[in-house]
Order: C-alpha cells, then sequence, then structure tokens
C-alpha cells in the first residue's frame, strides 16, 4: 500500500510527510484515534473504530496485487490454509486467476 500511495502522491507532483511509521494496520488506527494525522488504510481496518470514518480518495484506486504460491502437489497447513482463507475474504476475483483449494 504504501508503493501505490507513493506513485499517486508522485503522479501529482507532492511528496507525503511520514509522522511517524508503525508496524500494522491497528497501530496506525491507534495513531490515527490518537490524533497525530490522518492514514491511507483499506476499509476493513477502520470498521470496527465508530470514532473513525473512511473518506474517498477520488481519481484514484488503491489496490495492488497479491499473489500467494502453493505447490499443487502439496496441501497448505492448517495455518497456510488459514492465512489464504483470510486474504481470500479481502480479495477481487480476477479471470484466469486460479484460487487454491
Amino acid at each position: 500500500m504504501r508503493t501505490v500511495a507513493d506513485e499517486v502522491f508522485a503522479a501529482y507532483g507532492m511528496r507525503r510527510a511520514l509522522a511517524a511509521e508503525v508496524g500494522g494496520i491497528d497501530a496506525i488506527a491507534a495513531f490515527v484515534r490518537a490524533g497525530v494525522g490522518i492514514a491511507i488504510l483499506p476499509a476493513y481496518a477502520i470498521t470496527p473504530h465508530a470514532n473513525l470514518r473512511a473518506v474517498k480518495v477520488r481519481e484514484h484506486d488503491f489496490r495492488w496485487s497479491l499473489n500467494a504460491v502453493v505447490l499443487r502437489r502439496r496441501r497448505p497447513t492448517a495455518a497456510a490454509a488459514a492465512l489464504l482463507q483470510l486474504a481470500g475474504a479481502h480479495l477481487i476475483e480476477q479471470p484466469g486467476v486460479e484460487r487454491p483449494s
């Protein structure tokens, strides 16, 4: 997401000013709730926080590719299957791209 945001800002001749760098979407939302600044987050990250609201960024869609590679002849472990299922809940199907079962 950071690379996509940097590309969008650069396309408009702008640079982002980072107030803080934290690891994890929940931590970023906590900084915004504390009034540190604003953030570009996926919609699901703000859903549990009634005091945050989403503002649509016009003229750009913040989507990027995410690929998972698995061996055809080996079943994913329980942890890998859970990760794929969690990620799959937030993905948009693309024609010609096989989703692992």
